[in-house]
């Protein structure tokens, strides 16, 4: 019906820069066509001033041995003739640089108000290393954030920009990018509202400005700048105003001002934020290209570890078998997980160093017919080495109407008691909910290093249609 399709066309290069000379695997993979026709593959690498170089195997080995900047372009054409091409840019003459960050701690996990010790090396075959120090720490940009749940770390990539006074604060720019921010405001000159550099020279040297931004971003206002009014953002979370605003503070700085190499950052959650978000660990470095006698770009290399929070929702495990998924009757509160018998899930490359508990909010209650149940924790496979385990029985009914007169007797006799505040001041508990149980902590033996970790859920006894439990928050709990 719809008439012939064009190829879709993927291309890639095992290596996409290198000292000559020097080989690339160029790669089709992800290329494929639709109506399932046959395929030809023509690929041409072409450099100004240089004979091109035509191959028509899908994945060929090209050799460079001239410095210089080329082209790989593929052209799929199929049986019908409809064709199609994309590109990809190797540099050949400039080896980029590596760039590693390493952390003293666990690699998968922050934890709020406990430091993590990182350290950041780079080495270029042509400029030297950071060790040797013929790369100076001033010349990497190092920069540390935390950003609030949700947020798309793999915007920040960098795509081979040069490394310069803003790469500290790409995350800032990736926020920005998704706001309304620019609409009023431009870096250097005066819009609706004033520029980021403007702003910058009025609060910088204010030891309470990132607060009182920060405040002036979500609920707005006017008469600082003039008589347009600044709109309220009450949907942005602070935590990404606080990385906005650290931007704009800092907007006037032309040169690359960056955390050390070597250092420790303690993770601390902004007020109103749920400590579900992200600390974003980005190191990036552009080397410098000398004593090539045909000249080649400078190479960006930047390495990023996302340090996520140790509470996870089993929802959204990426492996399942067995469970169901079901909406948790308030508002807004996400999805529970309900297990039966022999059934798993799993988070792959998890980091289990200095990890000792795991605790999930797991209930088995007799109103949904739920008949408990042992969780195992084991490594590799629903059958690998076994970590922990704990067994859940059925939770018992609460007497409420006992339960709220025991508490209003204590809260009484409280406020009857000297220096007391009177009765009807005295707040009184939250009550528990009539099937509640408290948190299931699972102590693990000691483990390290990443691993795919299975949560198996038994009870031998039970029937297949028997719920063992259900629970919606998993919680890794690191040492004291």
């Amino acid at each position: 019906m719809g008439g012939n399709r064009k190829p879709v066309v993927a291309v890639s290069a095992e290596k996409k820069g290198g000292t000559v000379p020097f080989e690339a695997v160029l790669s089709s993979r992800g290329t494929k066509d639709f109506d399932n026709d046959a395929l030809k593959y023509n690929w041409k690498v072409t450099s100004p001033g240089i004979a091109p170089k035509v191959f028509t195997t899908e994945n060929p080995k090209v050799k460079f041995d001239k410095p210089g900047v080329y082209t790989a372009t593929l052209t799929v054409t199929d049986s019908k003739g409809a064709s199609n091409s994309r590109s990809v840019r190797i540099i050949a003459g400039n080896e980029p640089p590596k760039v590693a960050i390493e952390l003293d701690g666990n690699s998968t996990f922050f934890f709020p108000n406990k430091p993590v010790g990182y350290a950041v090396g780079v080495s270029d075959k042509e400029d030297g290393t950071t060790a040797d120090g013929k790369i100076k720490a001033s010349q990497v940009a190092v920069s540390i954030d935390y950003t609030a749940e949700g947020f798309d770390y793999a915007e920040v990539a960098q795509s081979q920009r040069s490394v310069d006074a803003t790469t500290q604060f790409a995350v800032a720019q990736v926020l920005m990018s998704k706001s309304d921010c620019k609409v009023c405001h431009q870096p250097n000159t005066k819009s609706v509202g004033p520029s980021f550099a403007d702003i910058s020279n009025k609060y910088r040297a204010d030891p309470g400005a990132l607060d009182k931004l920060v405040k002036k971003v979500r609920e707005g206002g006017s008469g600082v700048w003039g008589e347009v009014a600044m709109a309220a953002h009450p949907a942005l979370p602070v935590a990404d105003v606080e990385v906005i605003v650290k931007y704009i503070l800092n907007s006037t700085e032309k040169t690359l001002s960056t955390l050390p190499l070597k250092g420790k950052y303690t993770p601390q959650i902004p007020k109103a934020d749920n400590g579900k978000g992200s600390v974003i660990i980005r190191a990036a470095y552009t080397d410098r290209p000398v004593g090539i006698a045909r000249p080649v770009p400078a190479q960006t290399t930047e390495e990023m570890i996302v340090l996520r929070s140790p509470e996870l929702n089993a929802a959204e495990a990426p492996i399942t078998k067995g469970v169901e998924t079901k909406a948790l009757g308030v508002a807004g509160q996400g999805f529970a997980v309900v297990a039966f018998g022999n059934s798993y899930i799993a988070f792959p490359s998890i980091d289990l160093t200095g990890i000792d508990s795991v605790e999930l909010n797991a209930a088995a209650q007799q109103r949904e017919g739920s008949v408990g149940g042992t969780i195992e924790i084991r490594l590799g496979s629903p059958d690998g080495i076994l970590i922990g385990q704990q067994k859940l029985s059925v939770a018992k009914p609460v007497d409420v109407t006992k339960m709220m007169a025991e508490l209003e007797n204590g809260a009484k006799k409280e406020a009857a008691g000297p220096g007391s505040a009177p009765a009807a001041q005295t707040a009184k508990p939250a009550p528990r909910s009539r099937f509640a149980q408290p948190a299931v902590r699972i102590a693990l033996q000691p483990a390290s290093g990443k691993q795919d970790v299975y949560f198996v859920f038994r009870n031998m006894e039970a029937k297949p249609i028997e719920p063992l439990m259900s629970f919606s928050r998993i919680k890794f709990k690191n040492k004291p």
